[in-house]
């Protein structure tokens, strides 16, 4: 695992207890034209609702990523989502929208190629508001992912049921198992919750990682590991990041997060306040 800092805050205090093929004339291999590769997309956000309506004229955050993964327009009409390609990374353009994007639900799992433009941290913030616990991304492997110009908050994982995978409960803000590029990104407010199979809470409050993961000027801040339960649960681990895979961070701030509190009577509390590394775990 590799792990690269230019600038970022000490980590936090972790929570307390508690066929050989032949030679052939160029006019033998020339062939009628049966199409070409569609070129990667461009789709443009223009509203910060978080419906997923085909007739509305709008295209949402929600909508965009099902476009992405389905290369399917999400309607007919002007002001949809134009679907995604089969060839090349597409492109989400959020640069056109500021405000906030209060979700509904879980967004789509990630499952495509994609770049996410946002028009800056301090303009544009995606957060987890009614419909349950969720976190709001989740970036799946193999794909290649980069995120720019946003603010992920408030995200929190469910409760893990028995036998969930790791994924379920690790990462209130951002689950990674692909690769992914954060630049200008402000990761704050998330939290994790309990596996139900050891009393234990999720690792990776803001961000957990299994993959491969860069942060460039970005800002991960106030996110907190949740708290074992049941006398022996341990607090979640890794309050910023948790990161099991290849970690780079790059002129970025990591500060004010905090492992999750043991449970009472023999709980331990998380480690790594601000990033969890493999040695640590």
């Amino acid at each position: 695992m590799l792990v690269a800092a230019s600038r970022w805050a000490t980590l936090q205090r972790a929570g307390s207890q508690s066929g050989p093929g032949r030679p052939h004339s160029l006019a033998a291999t020339l062939q009628p034209d049966k199409g070409s590769i569609t070129p990667a997309a461009t789709i443009t956000v223009n509203s910060t609702s978080d419906v997923a309506s085909g007739t509305d004229g709008l295209c949402t955050l929600r909508e965009a990523i099902t476009a992405a993964n389905t290369n399917t327009a999400s309607g007919a009409v002007a002001g949809e989502c134009a679907a995604g390609s089969s060839g090349g990374s597409d492109t989400i353009d959020m640069t056109g929208v500021s405000g906030t994007i209060n979700l509904t639900g879980a967004l789509p799992d990630i499952t495509s190629d994609l770049t996410i433009n946002g028009p800056g941290s301090s303009q544009l913030t995606v957060t987890r508001n009614t419909g349950g616990d969720y976190r709001v991304f989740t970036v799946s492997a193999p794909v290649t992912v980069a995120i720019s110009g946003l603010a992920v908050t408030s995200g929190k994982t469910p409760a893990a049921p028995p036998g969930s995978p790791a994924s379920t409960f690790n990462g209130g803000g951002i689950f990674n198992s692909g690769t992914l590029t954060l630049t200008d990104v402000n990761v704050s407010a998330n939290t994790t919750s309990v596996n139900i199979d050891t009393n234990s809470a999720g690792n990776g409050a803001g961000i957990a990682n299994t993959g491969t993961l860069s942060l460039t000027s970005c800002s991960v801040t106030g996110n907190f590991g949740g708290n074992g339960i049941g006398g022996i649960g341990s607090g979640g681990n890794g309050g910023g990041i948790s990161s099991s895979g290849t970690l780079t961070v790059s002129n970025s701030t990591i500060t004010g997060n905090q492992g999750g509190q043991g449970a009472i009577g023999s709980g331990t509390g998380g480690n790594g306040g601000g990033i969890l590394l493999p040695a640590e775990r």
